[in-house]
């Protein structure tokens, strides 16, 4: 063996041993053997952490968020069929009253609230009520659609309004009708009398406005009557 493989063999074990030296004398190589494990766990914990804020986190939101939803349509459903059987018993309970009715007591319920608009038989109670007081019923204005004499009532017209069709009515099952009314040999005792029999008639009659001239003896009436819609 010449001079030179001896050096290399012997320098060998020299830098090993530098080496070594210069590994345990760093601190950050020192802390990353001794706490390896504890290193490894950290990291693993801070995965979990990031994924649970950033993947699992939003999908439990929806899904929570979801179910939240589900429930408020839930109940909002279960109101609606609660309303649907409060209409249902409160229609029993009105057939039941109406099945114990008489036969009088109907009629007058119909004569109160008819099925239909019944112009001719509405102007005609009309014309009576104003008859009995007195006064002349001088013309009769449906839904303002035009005048039509007393005398002629409104036997030409059909039932509704100049088309046929029922007046629109604020409510869906019950409709309504305004007439206007023209009174001549209007006195102001005459009117008050009018005015109570017209509202304590059969078929219901509601007077909404009242203009009254004592210089030419006459008056201006609206009233508003009521049928039940098909």
């Amino acid at each position: 063996m010449d001079n030179n493989e001896q050096k290399n063999q012997a320098l060998t074990p020299r830098k090993f041993n530098n080496s070594l030296a210069e590994e345990r004398s760093n601190p950050i190589i020192i802390v990353v053997r001794r706490y390896f494990y504890y290193l490894v766990f950290l990291e693993i914990i801070i995965v979990f952490v990031l994924g649970y804020f950033f993947v699992l986190k939003p999908k439990i939101s929806r899904v929570f968020k979801s179910q939240t939803e589900i429930a408020a349509v839930k109940r909002e459903e279960q109101a609606k069929l609660a309303e649907y059987e409060k209409k249902i018993s409160e229609l029993r309970s009105i057939k039941e009253q109406y099945a114990g009715l008489s036969g009088e007591d109907v009629k007058k319920i119909e004569e109160m609230l008819p099925d239909k608009i019944g112009e001719r038989e509405l102007a005609m109670q009309i014309n009576k009520i104003v008859a009995d007081n007195g006064l002349l019923l001088e013309a009769v204005n449906f839904d303002a659609k035009g005048k039509i004499s007393a005398g002629q009532s409104a036997a030409r017209r059909p039932a509704g309004t100049d088309n046929g069709a029922p007046p629109e009515a604020s409510s869906q099952k019950i409709g309504e009708v305004t007439l206007g009314l023209d009174i001549g040999g209007v006195s102001y005792p005459a009117l008050k009398s009018l005015l109570s029999g017209l509202e304590n008639n059969l078929r219901l009659i509601d007077v909404q406005s009242v203009k009254f001239n004592p210089a030419d003896d006459k008056a201006e009436l609206i009233v508003k009557s009521y049928y039940l819609r098909e």
